[in-house]
């Protein structure tokens, strides 16, 4: 099972691409909202996205606690769920739309690194 951790701080509209674009390469997207106390429309203008695809799990820190603390609570999600592998992504990040399958092959060709 592969698990993408995207973490994000005040994530706009486009952002959703990047999410369904990840979910056809992953059995689970992570969302950590970093944004903090701000309120966050992004989140509530796709509730019924999220609500209706049930490989998004989406965490809302009350308040920003930085990339690396969002970073570990999206690996703690994927380590509860028993994942195989996880990738990293923040809201800035640009990726083709094979990138995992890339990863993972790269990881099966030089399993003796």
């Amino acid at each position: 099972m592969v698990i993408a951790i995207l973490t994000t701080f005040h994530p706009t509209q486009n952002l959703l691409d990047k999410i369904v674009q990840l979910s056809k390469q992953c059995d689970y997207v992570v969302i950590v909202d970093d944004t903090g106390p701000v309120e966050n429309s992004f989140y509530s203008a796709n509730l019924s996205f999220f609500s209706r695809n049930k490989n998004f799990i989406y965490i809302r820190n009350a308040e920003n606690l930085g990339i690396a603390f969002s970073l570990n609570q999206g690996v703690q999600r994927a380590l509860d769920l028993n994942c195989d592998f996880v990738v990293t992504f923040d809201d800035d990040t640009d990726f083709c739309a094979d990138y995992v399958s890339r990863c993972l092959a790269f990881i099966r060709d030089n399993d003796d690194l």
